[in-house]
């Protein structure tokens, strides 16, 4: 029996942009701006993973079933 890992629903800054696949510094950019969905708990910015799927969802560009054709 192998093990899943645990991926945390609450992601911090450093989390989700290894999620989001892009830099501390984008993600940052985008809570400035107010384009990504976030939440503050005491004083920390945090992300809650399934309102990312649905923001990521909402995104122009391929759907995750499309890109994975593309990759094989």
């Amino acid at each position: 029996m192998t093990s899943q890992p645990i991926v945390p629903r609450y992601l911090d800054v450093a989390a989700c942009a290894v999620y989001l696949g892009c830099t501390q510094d984008a993600v940052r950019h985008r809570v400035k701006r107010g384009q990504i969905p976030h939440r503050k708990l005491h004083g920390r910015v945090i992300f809650d993973r399934e309102e990312l799927d649905r923001y990521i969802a909402r995104q122009p560009g391929l759907t995750a079933a499309e890109a994975l054709k593309r990759s094989a």
